[in-house]
């Protein structure tokens, strides 16, 4: 489906990306090349090498060691401004980002 999406502009003229499809780009391009998941890839070929306690995800035992995010009060008075339509707002309030979905599991 993103493959067929309309461009937004000439290839080759601006560069752009999508802070919440990043990830799942990133994702199918390092199991297409190494063969691992996201998570197992950062694990084997990052943070061990470099003795670094960092994993994407965090596995039941670990659980504890996060802290509980909640939700900012209704009414901030922040509000993003962006031009309705534009690039702006279609790739950082799409989807809209709701604190409801942290602190849970899948």
């Amino acid at each position: 489906m993103l493959a067929r999406q309309a461009l937004w502009w000439t290839p080759g003229n601006a560069s752009g990306y999508h802070a919440l499809l990043m990830g799942h780009l990133l994702g199918e391009l390092v199991r297409r090349v190494s063969g691992k998941s996201f998570r197992e890839f950062v694990a084997t070929e990052i943070s061990a090498p470099l003795g670094v306690d960092f994993q994407v995800g965090a596995p039941r035992r670990k659980i504890g060691r996060e802290f509980q995010q909640s939700s900012p009060p209704e009414n901030t008075g922040i509000s993003p401004d962006f031009e309705p339509g534009s690039v702006q707002a279609e790739t950082s309030l799409n989807p809209p980002l709701d604190s409801r979905s942290v602190n849970t599991e899948p």
